[in-house]
């Protein structure tokens, strides 16, 4: 097979959620000591770790602001490209239902990035900060791996991803010995409890779950191989959704089937990183304190762009 990997990799910022529980276009919130979003720490990370370019997922209606917002801070030498997520990106033929207005899903937005990716890419969501080793992690898997269907992902403990204001959404990972992922669990109302992790089930009973355990933030590595799989996989979503104004085509999706079906491998790369991120507005607060306490441990200049 012929590695792909000399290219430097992509950045892909999944930007186009509606924020239903915050409230508000997150993605943009000015949380650093000098007025930084979130995920200008990612850009910053990634061009440190080597990374070529940034692709961002928006939906078309806010590529005004996006570009009003990160074209007057990011330097000129930044290549930056859009790519818009929007209820009608469908296969042809197909239609989205009546009355469907929310995006479908991380899957597909990182399907719809396609036409602007060739080269092996890390997915990040925009309102989540990820620490610098694990753009590290990914950029040197991606880079130094020479199998473009061995794919990879940044594993983050459970315990390092609660919020204190509400119960949260994970994806739990189930692992061999080599930290090959084997399959990935879509769990909701993730909260602590008297001091114990877990979630009620659907009958109400507690059924805690470990701290240590990895799970997904949605800090991908993939190569250009995964857009196949994804493409098919939302086919077979659309045609067998019992619910298509509402359900999502989460990432975990293709990626089980991709698993199960031999069509390609997920390594997870445990990272020390500790995990942060806006999921209701009462995190805004916390997040602001922890970038300006990596600020003053010189981890990061107190402006990003000079």
């Amino acid at each position: 097979m012929t590695a792909i990997s000399m290219q430097k990799p992509a950045l892909l910022i999944l930007a186009a959620g509606l924020g239903s529980r915050f409230g508000g276009l997150k993605q943009l919130d000015r949380l650093g000591p000098s007025g930084e979003a979130l995920m200008e720490y990612s850009i910053y990370d990634a061009l440190q770790a080597g990374f070529g370019k940034v692709v961002l997922v928006i939906r078309k209606a806010l590529e005004y602001e996006f570009d009003d917002f990160l074209k007057k801070k990011l330097p000129a030498g930044i290549a930056l490209q859009y790519v818009f997520q929007e209820v009608d990106n469908l296969p042809p033929g197909l239609q989205a239902p009546a009355g469907r207005t929310k995006p479908w899903g991380t899957a597909h937005a990182i399907m719809v990035a396609e036409s602007a990716i060739n080269e092996p890419f890390m997915v990040v969501n925009a309102d989540d900060f990820y620490g610098r080793e694990a753009f590290y992690l990914i950029a040197n898997y991606l880079v130094n791996n020479h199998n473009q269907l061995q794919h990879c992902m940044a594993g983050y403990r459970l315990g390092q991803t609660l919020s204190d204001f509400g119960p949260i959404s994970r994806g739990i990972c189930v692992h061999d010995r080599e930290m090959n992922l084997e399959r990935i669990t879509e769990i909701t109302r993730i909260e602590k409890r008297n001091g114990q992790t877990g979630f009620a089930d659907a009958s109400g009973r507690w059924q805690p779950l470990d701290d240590n355990v990895p799970v997904s933030m949605n800090a991908w590595g993939f190569y250009p191989s995964v857009f196949k799989v994804l493409k098919e996989g939302f086919e077979a979503f659309l045609k067998t959704s019992d619910d298509l104004l509402q359900k999502e085509y989460f990432i975990s999706l293709p990626i089980n089937h991709m698993i199960a079906n031999k069509l390609g491998s997920i390594r997870i790369l445990e990272t020390p990183s500790r995990w942060f991120g806006l999921t209701y507005p009462d995190d805004k607060p916390l997040v602001a304190k922890q970038l300006l306490q990596l600020t003053k441990a010189g981890l990061y200049p107190s402006k990003l762009w000079n």
